[in-house]
């Protein structure tokens, strides 16, 4: 779905192979984040601006505490 958004990059975060792997595999880069700090592979990939926009599909309150802090502050 993400794709039909055109995004410049996706991102994917998780900790479980298979998961990552599924999301490798539609063209998405990802971070495993028990063996990478999220926050700087994020600055890393987006040129230390962070991400335009996240999307935490958990779906539980298990939202990482960063992750609105992570997001590109913008001026509309």
């Amino acid at each position: 779905c993400l794709k039909r958004l055109n995004p410049h990059k996706i991102i994917a975060i998780d900790r479980v192979p298979s998961r990552l792997k599924k999301a490798a595999a539609q063209g998405a880069t990802v971070i495993n984040f028990e063996e990478q700090d999220p926050v700087k592979e994020l600055k890393k990939l987006t040129n230390g601006k962070g991400p335009n926009k996240i999307i935490d599909a958990v779906g539980v309150d298990a939202q990482c505490p960063k992750s609105t802090q992570l997001e590109q502050k913008r001026e509309f």
